[in-house]
């Protein structure tokens, strides 16, 4: 016979869900906590560096070439060969004649046989001709006016290139100036600042932490405080999904605890089980839409440093794992006041 009456059962087991919900939402939210970073440092500046003109050249002007012509020489060396043309013609006619007139024969074959030499003549005179067409190419190379547009083309690429290196120059020096001053922002701003804030946000996660595990330390507290004064709870029935169906079943009839665990290990215990861990999400998650306002709340004064110390934090889970220890020590003290005026009554 158990030393409660059904309604105090279903406080109890009303309880101890709610408390086994907040200790499963504070455990996530602390883990969120913990696993929280902050953002990472920005990188700093890094110094432009321009690639440096290439070597410009000068763009020299072709160099001059004579027209002195083969012909020309031949023409001027040997003196048989100023009417090269005449004498091209002849000797046509008359190898063609030597052919047609049969009295001419030795003369076309005295041609021939001088064809050869002839040839080797020419290729001999063609080197020389190919000495002096040098020696008036280098004149011309040599020559005042030529001499002066290759100087000019040098001016003109020195020129060019001493603007490049200058242009280049005006471009790094700019580029420079900006990362000594984007490099003084980081140092003397980003960093600190960063370094500040890094700092602020440490100190607060570990507050936060702290809070959640002082919170964490005090509901387990008062949970096995009650498990321990009324023990009308198993280990086998404590888990949130199992206190949730119990809860549902009791506050809905007149069963009690004893009656509602019978109920719950019959045949069917496997599909009340599984239709209450259905909605054990659910409940996890509307638990916790219900509490983050208090811990935003919490948040927010730690943040903006509103009297919520360490000590204070401790003090505030004191107190609130006292007001649950207290409910639970009144209720079981009801319980024994009922009994006895129960047992005055019916001696009178």
């Amino acid at each position: 016979m158990s030393r409660f009456t059904q309604q105090e059962e279903t406080t109890i087991v009303k309880n101890a869900m709610e408390l086994t919900a907040t200790i499963m939402v504070e455990e996530i939210e602390l883990r969120n906590i913990k696993s929280e970073k902050f953002r990472d440092l920005p990188n700093p500046p890094k110094r432009t560096i321009l690639r440096k003109p290439e070597k410009i050249y000068p763009q020299y002007p072709p160099k001059p070439t004579t027209t002195y012509s083969y012909t020309e020489y031949l023409k001027e060396t040997i003196g048989i060969f100023k009417n090269l043309r005449v004498i091209g013609i002849a000797a046509i006619i008359i190898f063609l004649s030597g052919i047609i007139i049969p009295g001419l024969f030795f003369v076309t074959f005295l041609l021939m046989a001088l064809f050869p030499i002839l040839f080797i003549f020419l290729i001999i005179k063609y080197h020389s001709y190919s000495i002096k067409r040098q020696a008036l190419n280098q004149q011309l190379s040599e020559s005042q006016e030529y001499l002066q547009a290759v100087e000019n083309a040098e001016k003109l690429a020195e020129k060019q290139q001493k603007e490049a290196e200058a242009e280049f120059q005006q471009q790094q020096k700019k580029l420079d100036a900006e990362y000594e001053e984007e490099k003084n922002q980081y140092e003397n701003v980003t960093v600190p600042k960063y370094n500040e804030d890094f700092n602020t946000w440490t100190v607060i996660q570990e507050r936060k932490i702290a809070f959640l595990e002082e919170e964490l330390k005090c509901n387990k507290e008062a949970l096995n405080s009650l498990y321990d004064a009324t023990k009308i709870i198993s280990k086998t029935y404590r888990e949130f999904t199992t206190l949730k169906w119990l809860y549902e079943d009791m506050s809905t009839s007149d069963h009690d605890i004893r009656y509602a665990t019978e109920i719950l290990d019959r045949d069917r215990q496997r599909v009340v089980t599984a239709e209450a861990g259905k909605r054990t999400q659910t409940a996890i998650y509307d638990m916790k839409q219900a509490m983050m306002n208090g811990f935003n709340a919490v948040y927010n004064a730690i943040e903006y440093g509103n009297d919520l110390q360490e000590d204070s934090i401790e003090i505030l889970s004191k107190t609130r794992r006292d007001i649950n220890i207290g409910n639970i020590i009144g209720t079981v003290q009801r319980h024994n006041t009922n009994k006895m005026l129960d047992s005055l009554i019916q001696k009178k």
